[in-house]
């Protein structure tokens, strides 16, 4: 009886044996196999969610201010004669400031790394703008900055400098006026961008409009969550529309820059006959508008 408990303790003693353990590590390495990419895609629909939700608020606090700015949607101050582009997209953040003071609510969780498809960097602030340009007043001395400058506050812009003597930014150190070697905050900046299309002699702008001018105003697109040539978001890019809704569009479908295209092949017209995303909703199809020239829906 003793000999028998001896080898019964012993057996207990033994442990696995390797090819126990060997099966187990399989188990193990095979659900981790399974699970990571439901918890990358997890992830990366947390992000879209967050974005999406940004985009509405902000949305919703363009509303806010077309009541307090008799029906007229923000303005953004552009380059050169007649406010010509590039615009100052990091503007949009004064004028909805008083409705939503987080930064955070301006930067996309996404707009990091380079799209997968296309090798193209997700942030709108490694891009740069066609040569020539230059910063009238603003004392920078480059002629070719980046045009990540655009969606980065200046120092001297005269809104910031008041919302700065208020307090606003307590994160902003209190010498960064006297300061000769800042000329942009890089604490406020955008990953969005904003349409910034301006009114000419025969067509109906966005930038600064009464709402009253435009034709579709359901159909007429006001935020991008990057800009036209860069997907962010599983191919494609959320835009929000007057009424402060959001809706995914492939990369395509907005901005279609396939080579050899001729016009009938074009995606990103709207119902009415108006390309790209920006001219969405601005003419009627009796007469619609090519936001980029040189093609016509039909």
């Amino acid at each position: 009886m003793q000999g028998k408990a001896e080898m019964s303790t012993r057996r207990r003693l033994s442990g696995f044996t390797l090819v126990e353990l060997l099966v187990v590590i399989s188990i193990i390495a095979l659900l981790i196999a399974i699970l990571l990419p439901s918890l990358k895609r997890a992830r990366e629909q947390a992000k879209d969610t967050v974005c999406r939700s940004n985009l509405h608020q902000q949305g919703l606090n363009i509303q806010y201010y077309l009541q307090d700015n008799s029906e007229r949607l923000p303005y953004i101050k552009g380059e050169g004669a007649n406010n010509t582009g590039p615009y100052y997209q990091y503007q949009v953040i004064f004028r909805l400031w008083p409705y939503v003071k987080e930064l955070e609510l301006y930067q996309c969780p996404m707009a990091m790394g380079a799209d997968k498809k296309t090798g193209k960097k997700r942030s709108i602030r490694d891009y740069l703008p066609p040569t020539g340009y230059v910063q009238p007043g603003w004392g920078l001395t480059s002629t070719t900055p980046k045009l990540g400058s655009h969606f980065r506050a200046y120092k001297g812009d005269s809104e910031f400098i008041k919302l700065f003597q208020q307090r606003a930014f307590p994160l902003i150190p209190q010498n960064v006026l006297s300061n000769s070697q800042i000329q942009f905050i890089d604490e406020i900046y955008t990953e969005y961008w904003y349409n910034d299309w301006s009114q000419g002699p025969d067509f109906p702008g966005i930038n600064g409009s009464p709402i009253n001018r435009l034709r579709y105003p359901e159909s007429t697109v006001l935020v991008s969550d990057a800009i036209h040539e860069v997907p962010r978001h599983n191919g494609g890019k959320h835009l929000v529309f007057v009424d402060a809704h959001v809706d995914w569009y492939k990369q395509g479908r907005v901005y279609d820059d396939r080579p050899g295209l001729v016009c009938r092949d074009k995606e990103d017209f709207d119902s009415f006959g108006n390309r790209p995303y920006w001219a969405w909703g601005l003419r009627p199809a009796s007469n619609p508008m090519d936001g980029l020239g040189g093609c016509s829906p039909n």
